[in-house]
């Protein structure tokens, strides 16, 4: 029988390795249940950057999915590893403040709550949102247990969930950038 590259067989006992492949830990262990949510945080904007028309959206969202895919090797690393995967630097948080002050110069001051479902991207964004901030606490409870995790991966997190929730605001307000159109 043919191995497949996608499966080992080696987690069918419940336990996984951290990234160092020497440490074995339990699949619900706090740091595989952030990276779960870290992953269905990059999930849940993919599907929102499958649905935004704009170029710049598309690329802001795609530019996320990058940084979380550095943070996740953050929280993979065993503390002896995790200096060689530091994660996102300010760098990126810096990045995250620019563009969600570019984005809501023109979104008029909030009235009301903010209901999400006007259109598919909306609502995609603000799920996006959601599950984003549940990742940032997961995150936060495992930062309390592993010290070495960084600052800057913290606030990545928190100010990621506001830019979802901009870019939300934004497809609302400037529908032309939403939605692509539907493919016959």
């Amino acid at each position: 029988m043919h191995k497949s590259i996608f499966y080992t067989g080696k987690g069918d006992t419940g336990y996984t390795e951290r990234l160092s492949g020497k440490i074995t830990v339990s699949k619900s262990s706090i740091a595989i249940d952030t990276l779960g949510d870290l992953d269905e945080t990059s999930c849940a904007i993919g599907v929102a950057r499958a649905l935004v028309r704009g170029e710049t959206l598309k690329e802001i969202l795609l530019t996320t999915q990058h940084h979380l895919c550095a943070l996740m090797s953050h929280v993979a690393a065993v503390a002896e590893t995790r200096q060689h995967f530091p994660g996102v630097s300010q760098t990126e948080v810096y990045w995250l403040e620019e563009t969600m002050t570019n984005l809501e110069e023109n979104i008029p001051p909030l009235q009301n709550f903010v209901l999400p479902g006007d259109s598919q991207v909306e609502a995609a964004c603000h799920l996006a949102r959601a599950v984003a901030r549940r990742a940032e606490r997961r995150l936060v409870a495992l930062a309390e247990v592993e010290s070495e995790i960084t600052p800057p991966n913290l606030v990545y997190m928190n100010r990621l969930s506001s830019l979802l929730f901009i870019i939300g605001l934004h497809t609302h307000e400037f529908p032309e950038e939403a939605h692509s159109p539907a493919k016959d």
